[in-house]
């Protein structure tokens, strides 16, 4: 029934998404997944359709709608079994469902301190972790070419991407730290190529006030691929 239901809620997003005439595009982006969208065909530019993303086994993990090159309505996501994880409405920027295994991984750390009693919500990476998080984490050619450089004969580099969260619920900051042989070293990552829908959070809260916070995800990088550990 959540599956049906999920369905329902796109489909009735659909009509309003057709009022200008599209092309479909295919594009394998440089994280792990594959994109099926459409685009204006006056302005092949811009987003305006249906959505989908699929995993390198073909496994859907991400599916909803643009306007105009803006996310809008009810989007799904999954994790890697193809079970959904997230239900998120960019129109009104509400959250309609969330499994917290998803973020099970995840590690957090306050900007400012937090103390005992204090009534605390973590983060919420909008995407879900297998899309949302893993596309900063897998999109980064550029700092395995830095880390090959830095630690030469070595293959795989134990990493704790760091990500920095506004309390307006805006990625502002993305780190990693690399520990090869007792060495440890902090890079600043960019992430230029994605779109500010891509970097968007619910923020975390302490005692109802949004706060800003750290969200660690520990990874290994390898020269061909990444890996959560």
């Amino acid at each position: 029934m959540k599956w049906l239901f999920f369905l329902l809620i796109l489909l009735f997003n659909l009509p309003a998404s057709h009022a200008q005439e599209t092309v479909k595009r295919t594009n394998k982006n440089l994280s792990f997944y594959t994109e099926k969208f459409e685009v204006l065909k006056s302005d092949k530019k811009i987003r305006h359709g249906l959505y989908k993303a699929v995993d390198s086994k073909d496994t859907l993990i991400a599916q909803g709608l643009y306007s105009q090159g803006k996310r809008i309505g009810h989007w799904v996501f999954y994790n890697y079994k193809g079970e959904p994880v997230q239900n998120y409405n960019y129109s009104n920027k509400k959250l309609y469902y969330y499994n917290p295994d998803d973020a099970k991984y995840l590690k957090y750390h306050f900007t400012d301190s937090v103390h005992q009693g204090d009534t605390v919500r973590y983060p919420v990476k909008i995407g879900g972790s297998y899309y949302g998080l893993n596309s900063f984490v897998n999109a980064q050619p550029n700092l395995v070419r830095t880390l090959t450089n830095d630690f030469p004969n070595t293959n795989q580099f134990p990493c704790d991407h760091i990500f920095t969260v506004s309390p307006e619920g805006k990625l502002i900051k993305h780190e990693a730290l690399v520990t090869v042989n007792n060495t440890s070293k902090l890079y600043l990552v960019t992430d230029k190529e994605f779109d500010e829908d891509s970097k968007e959070f619910i923020p975390a809260t302490v005692n109802h006030t949004t706060v800003e916070c750290k969200v660690v995800m520990n990874v290994v990088v390898n020269v061909y691929s990444t890996l959560r550990r």
